[in-house]
């Protein structure tokens, strides 16, 4: 999902910069932070994002228990539901 993921590369970065800053001291901190520039967030967000889709319930959102689960939900309940939601218009 690219607006998860952008949204996350803004924080990841936002909470990496301050800690830096507070974290830091004269040239270490100069350089951390010239350092940072160079780091794709966005690329470190996306991976983020997949891997929590992958472990959790494509419905619910509940953690996967991969020796219970089905597919990419949690019980088959949950993707019953998601198929009925699935055919429902949308907007």
């Amino acid at each position: 999902n690219i607006k998860n993921s952008y949204a996350l590369s803004l924080q990841l970065k936002d909470w990496i910069e301050n800690y830096i800053i507070d974290e830091g001291d004269g040239i270490v901190r100069d350089y951390a932070l010239a350092f940072i520039e160079d780091v794709n967030f966005f690329e470190i967000a996306e991976h983020i994002v997949h891997d929590y889709e992958l472990a959790h319930c494509r419905n619910c959102n509940d953690p996967l228990d991969f020796d219970t689960s089905v597919d990419a939900f949690c019980s088959i309940k949950c993707k019953k539901e998601e198929e009925v939601l699935s055919t429902f218009e949308k907007g």
